[in-house]
């Protein structure tokens, strides 16, 4: 029951909002119209303004163009005159430190030049101070060798005086002895001869004083004492003779100890003199491998000096720079193309669309419409409550009697 009542109260609505639906659509369709036409009308101004403006900024951009390129052309002068003074100066900035670097390298090279002699004259001088220290230490040499060879032979010929010392010393020592011996075997044989001739006178002086066995004892008595007088001179002149021959002996041994004595010295003399020469010229062979090869390492150190001065001449002429050239000044600015202006095209007022109407039959229709429905709702909802109450009894029959 509820229901039905509620379903026609909405069918009531649905009319009710069907009229008044109709109503606004004819008020909003008004006001569409007059938006419309004022549309149109701001369009028409808009469009006249754009127009306006348009040929206004055609005509500010033309002669901005025209100044601009006037102004570009006379800077691009000025830029080309102004280029070509700093390519000047740079070229004669460049052409400047191409002479310093010219004059640089000339005193460089003047500098390697003066260096290079004053090497070689340092060189020179080196190698010539050793040929003089050489030419001394030569003279040195050779002054001591004849200064040794001259005592050599100084104290050859003393030893050989000494040795014909000796010599005359053993030959007089022989003859003194041989002498003496000679002297004294003269005196026993005066002596003998003298005690001859007292035995002869002796014996005659006996035969004149005496005769017969005394004579004879006498004549043996004298005989006996001449014979043992005799022998004593003969024993004497035998030990005289070999006290002689002892000291020849001694004097020949000693002789000849001093001669190969002196004969040692000799050698030895002769062997210094041989050592000195050996030494010298020893000494002369080092010196002439050490002028050989300070000559050698001279010769070194000057090819040095050449390979010096060639590297440093090198560096001398690295060190300039390219020479210079000059550059042609660059085209002088032209004037651009002149530009091709365009007007602008006019603009036209823009499209509005136009406005739809809205159907004032469309709410009512909807309304009556809204109404049939709800008259509807409210019959089916009376026929359903009839079936509901229909089903009821039924159900309620069948639980209180069931079998009928």
């Amino acid at each position: 029951m509820a229901a039905a009542i509620f379903a026609g109260i909405g069918a009531a609505t649905g009319l009710f909002s069907g009229i008044f639906g109709a109503s606004q659509a004819s008020k909003q369709n008004a006001a569409q119209e007059a938006a419309y036409k004022k549309q149109v009308q701001q369009q028409k101004e808009i469009a006249k303004a754009t127009n306006k403006y348009n040929r206004e900024v055609f005509r500010a951009d033309k002669a901005n163009y025209y100044a601009q390129r006037d102004y570009q052309f006379q800077i691009a002068q000025q830029n080309w005159q102004r280029q070509n003074e700093i390519q000047d100066f740079q070229y004669l900035q460049s052409l400047r430190q191409y002479q310093k670097d010219i004059q640089i390298r000339d005193q460089q090279l003047n500098f390697n030049d003066l260096a290079a002699k004053q090497a070689f004259a340092n060189e020179s001088a080196a190698l010539a101070g050793l040929f003089t220290q050489q030419m001394f230490s030569r003279e040195d040499q050779i002054m001591g060798l004849q200064k040794t060879l001259t005592e050599n032979v100084l104290n050859r010929r003393t030893t050989q005086l000494e040795m014909q010392s000796v010599s005359n010393k053993g030959i007089f020592g022989a003859t003194e002895i041989q002498e003496n011996l000679k002297d004294f075997t003269q005196q026993v044989d005066f002596k003998k001869q003298s005690a001859l001739v007292e035995n002869l006178q002796a014996q005659g002086q006996n035969e004149l004083r005496q005769a017969g066995g005394s004579m004879r004892k006498g004549a043996q008595a004298t005989m006996a004492d001449f014979y043992r007088g005799m022998s004593e001179l003969t024993s004497t002149l035998s030990g005289r003779q070999r006290q002689a021959a002892l000291k020849m002996a001694e004097l020949g041994v000693e002789t000849s100890i001093l001669e190969k004595k002196l004969g040692i010295q000799m050698e030895s003399i002769d062997n210094a003199a041989a050592s000195a020469v050996s030494d010298a010229q020893f000494n002369m062979r080092v010196l002439d491998a050490d002028i050989a090869s300070a000559i050698s390492q001279s010769e070194r150190n000057m090819q040095q000096i050449s390979l010096q001065k060639y590297g440093a001449d090198l560096n001398a002429a690295a060190q300039v720079m390219i020479k210079p050239e000059r550059l042609s000044y660059a085209p002088p600015p032209t004037m651009a193309p002149e530009r091709i202006f365009v007007k602008p095209m006019k603009v036209l007022p823009g499209a509005v669309a136009k406005p739809v109407e809205q159907s004032v039959w469309g709410p009512l229709v909807s309304g009556v419409g809204a109404a049939a429905q709800g008259a509807m709702q409210v019959a089916n909802i009376n026929y359903m409550g009839n079936q509901q109450r229909t089903l009821s009894t039924v159900q309620s029959n069948l639980f209180n009697n069931p079998f009928g």
